[in-house]
């Protein structure tokens, strides 16, 4: 059955600021699944726009059981399509029976368990830094970034994205304050304020790493996490955020670990794993990870209960 297009004549500019409120991030990952989606039309010599239901079936069922796909990057797929279908004035029924319980079937045969990246633990982090002894501006740059990101559970995008100008008080004796302009859950871009303490141990203090780099860099306005040449001089452009991947994989490789175990996002994950295991509570997390949802930081929690009130460890063995 053929989608039929709506008689409302919907106005570009409700649309443009549809478009607005997606991520850019979000916005490539639907123009990829949107993509894949067309090859598989034209394969098959459907049509893509507006596609017909048993087409989007049949497409799903192509994704789990021809491309193993999981169940999290199929419902993505069907975001894709249905955004691309409402942005066309072409509304689909997600309840039809050949998508969404569709979905759901593939969701009881194939499971819906993740895999899910390693968190980096407050001894892995400390094993990363000491695993490179030099201090040459490269390494300053790569340990202030791999401190900072942990201890300030940031996305790699929102540490890319940091300026110079986002640091307040950088000689407070409590540490500094890092204003965060926008990210992923801060779409309307109010910003946040996190406060980044002091440590004990200069080897593992953020602050101090990032003053050193401050200071061997010279820089003073602009991005704070820049690109270094082969001839190891500064660039004016920032780093990517897959670059923060590439680092924290370098790292984790020096101090003898596998990285293919641990991603960039390992450090957020890290830092509120380790908080819940040093007893922080669900608020106090939340306030510096900037989760708005519950659900993922209580993961963290009931992780660090496993350990922490685990009864076996009472055993005398």
């Amino acid at each position: 059955m053929m989608n039929k297009k709506s008689d409302i004549n919907i106005n570009q500019k409700v649309l443009e600021y549809i478009d607005k409120g997606i991520t850019n991030s979000t916005k490539k990952a639907y123009n990829s699944d949107w993509e894949d989606f067309e090859k598989f039309c034209k394969l098959k010599r459907y049509q893509s726009l507006p596609a017909k239901y048993e087409t989007i079936g049949e497409y799903l069922v192509y994704l789990s059981d021809d491309k193993k796909r999981k169940p999290t990057t199929i419902e993505r797929r069907i975001s894709a399509i249905l955004r691309k279908h409402r942005m066309n004035q072409h509304p689909l029924d997600t309840k039809h029976k050949f998508i969404r319980p569709t979905l759901e079937g593939i969701k009881v045969e194939k499971g819906t368990k993740t895999t899910k990246s390693k968190p980096i633990s407050i001894k892995i982090l400390k094993k990363m830094i000491d695993s490179v002894n030099v201090d040459d501006i490269r390494s300053i740059r790569d340990k202030s970034l791999i401190l900072i990101g942990f201890v300030g559970a940031f996305r790699r995008s929102e540490l890319v994205n940091l300026d110079y100008e986002d640091i307040e008080d950088l000689f407070d004796t409590e540490g500094l304050i890092i204003f965060i302009k926008k990210s992923k859950t801060d779409q309307k871009s109010e910003g946040k304020k996190i406060l980044i303490p002091y440590s004990e141990n200069s080897n593992y203090c953020p602050v101090r790493k990032l003053q050193q780099w401050i200071q061997i860099s010279q820089i003073r306005s602009g991005p704070l996490f820049r690109k270094i040449n082969k001839s190891n001089l500064i660039q004016d452009s920032r780093l990517s955020d897959k670059v923060v991947a590439m680092i924290v994989k370098e790292y984790l490789s020096n101090a003898g670990l596998d990285p293919k175990q641990y991603a960039g996002h390992s450090l957020r994950r890290g830092f509120a794993t380790s908080a819940a295991l040093a007893g922080a509570s669900l608020d106090e997390i939340k306030r510096t990870t900037r989760h708005k949802s519950d659900k993922i930081v209580q993961e963290y929690l009931d992780d660090a209960s496993l350990v922490r009130k685990n009864a076996a460890k009472k055993l005398d063995l």
